[in-house]
């Protein structure tokens, strides 16, 4: 019978925990490794209503993006939605397994930003930053800025995004990052990028480099809810023989009027 250990090794497979951040907290945050896997749940956030998910769907183990247990806590109650997503896990045996900047910077086909460019039809030429984290890629034709950014909204599914000032020129070069990715604007400026589609930018760089580039600024949440597929995709073609990968419900956080 598959392990939650085998679940692990898979996805540790497809990303290493030593690509992660210094900062990062990916990696088993909760739970036994050493048991039967009933089932798996895959989210981008572990909250109570996602731990109620996996519970009554009979999986044992949650595999998510965003790691459950970060920074520091120094209690553990149920009166903070992590504290009760915690007890919740224990006190029904789910183990946690965190994947997050892991998955990141992960190489092709794994890695979120390859995942992003291949929902484009974009071909990735390189990755930006030396851990690996966001790519450049070429569209398959030179695309009007305006058509470019309907079909990001399309593709990735969001009602609303920000964006600079519409250049005239065509977009065929592109930069890719899940995430708050803002951070890689002049490195995708140096690299040729005429657009760049990420999450989370903040103003003063939307002013300082806006002309420069296109910024297209989904949420947090557009650029990042593609984990889950990258997550049961690394299962079902790493372990051919475990079936049940149920991907979690989850809204996004923020919304729009």
């Amino acid at each position: 019978m598959t392990s939650i250990r085998n679940i692990i090794e898979a996805i540790e497979e497809a990303a290493p925990r030593s690509l992660q951040e210094q900062w990062d907290n990916s990696g088993l945050l909760c739970g036994r490794a050493d048991v039967p896997c009933s089932g798996v749940m895959v989210c981008l956030d572990v909250t109570p209503e996602v731990v109620a998910q996996a519970i009554e769907s009979h999986c044992n183990l949650i595999i998510s993006h965003h790691p459950l247990i970060f920074k520091g806590i120094k209690a553990v109650s149920d009166t903070t939605p992590q504290g009760l997503a915690l007890i919740m896990a224990i006190k029904n045996d789910v183990a946690v397994y965190c994947a997050h900047t892991s998955l990141d910077n992960a190489p092709a086909p794994w890695g979120v930003s390859h995942e992003m460019a291949s929902m484009l039809g974009a071909t990735v030429d390189s990755v930006i930053s030396p851990t690996g984290t966001g790519v450049i890629a070429t569209l398959p034709a030179p695309t009007a800025a305006e058509q470019f950014i309907d079909r990001v909204k399309e593709t990735f599914t969001a009602p609303f995004v920000r964006h600079s000032a519409l250049p005239s020129r065509p977009i065929s070069k592109v930069a890719l990052g899940s995430g708050a990715c803002g951070f890689l604007i002049p490195d995708a400026i140096a690299a040729g990028a005429q657009a760049i589609v990420t999450s989370d930018v903040r103003y003063h760089d939307f002013l300082d480099f806006g002309k420069a580039i296109l910024i297209v600024d989904l949420t947090h949440f557009d650029t990042e809810k593609i984990t889950k597929a990258i997550f049961k995709r690394i299962i079902s073609q790493k372990i051919s023989n475990f079936a049940p990968v149920i991907c979690a419900s989850e809204p996004n956080p923020i919304e729009f009027k």
